[in-house]
């Protein structure tokens, strides 16, 4: 017997002509957002080829007259982007490493080792995400500034962002839910075996969340990647530690506009790149969610 796979519209409902028409006006809706999101990354690669003059010029111009390929290396030398990009992985890396290893303890303690208060302490995490990060950065900076009982700033130090970072409520709870979703048969059977809370958490609750794992890195990837206040606040006397996006911002002061067009298309490549290679540990990881939602 044949499957049909369950999506806005059935393969059933496009035999109809109303089912054929709300499919292409659909089609046409996700075609005409897809054009809105990409427009700013074409304009930023376009805008990049102008020369000081051609953007200034009135109407639209979709494509340069006389395309100045150069300025994109330009930018690169003159700003010293590469040395910008070293320092964002470096960031970003040491965040994303932290952000993993804090959550996954974190949620398989609440997911599995039940502690006292496991649920205000989830209750409070939950609240922590109704309160946008704006609200805090203040007292998170004076916190950076003189860290309490060690009496240490650790502004102007890669440490006052990777801290800040390895701390995602929205990491752990997700990853809680993943790990209360792992059959208790197999920690059961591994208990019998001898195994150890901590063995059970390397080679058996890592390995079955991959998948969720892998999801939470590139979200974490790129959310890390276009931060600029924290980053602006805690490097702002050392330039060279400075990541892309603070780099970028000091640019637009005193630079030619081409350049900065040029400069901020060059900074947006690696996380797109990351995206579109790793897109699909994305999709595995929604499926698997949704199949075990």
């Amino acid at each position: 017997m044949e499957t049909f796979d369950r999506g806005i519209i059935s393969k059933i409902e496009l035999t109809t002509m109303g089912g054929r028409v709300r499919y292409y006006v659909i089609l046409g809706v996700l075609f005409v957002m897809a054009l809105l999101f990409f427009f700013p990354i074409y304009f930023a690669f376009v805008g990049g080829m102008f020369n000081s003059t051609e953007l200034f010029k009135p109407g639209i111009h979709l494509w340069p007259d006389n395309p100045q390929w150069q300025n994109f290396w330009n930018s690169i030398v003159k700003y010293n982007l590469l040395k910008q990009f070293l320092n964002t992985f470096i960031i970003v890396g040491g965040g994303v490493l932290l952000q993993m290893t804090v959550s996954t303890l974190a949620a398989y303690s609440l997911a599995r080792l039940k502690p006292i208060a496991g649920k205000y302490i989830q209750f409070g995490l939950l609240i922590t995400l109704l309160i946008p990060q704006i609200a805090y950065i203040i007292p998170l900076y004076r916190t950076l500034v003189n860290v309490p009982v060690l009496n240490i700033s650790l502004v102007g130090s890669y440490w006052g962002l990777w801290l800040p970072y390895s701390l995602s409520a929205f990491a752990i709870l997700v990853l809680k839910d993943a790990f209360q979703k792992i059959p208790i048969e197999l920690f059961d059977a591994a208990k019998i075996e001898g195994a150890s809370a901590w063995d059970i958490f390397l080679k058996f609750t890592l390995p079955l969340s991959r998948s969720i794992l892998a999801v939470l890195s590139i979200l974490a990837f790129v959310n890390l990647w276009k931060d600029f206040l924290l980053p602006f606040l805690v490097l702002q006397r050392t330039v060279d530690m400075q990541p892309i996006t603070v780099r970028l911002w000091e640019i637009t002061r005193y630079e030619p506009l081409n350049l900065q067009m040029a400069a901020s298309f060059v900074a947006i490549i690696p996380p797109v790149l990351i995206a579109i290679i790793l897109q699909r540990f994305i999709l595995r990881g929604v499926s698997i969610g949704a199949v075990k939602g």
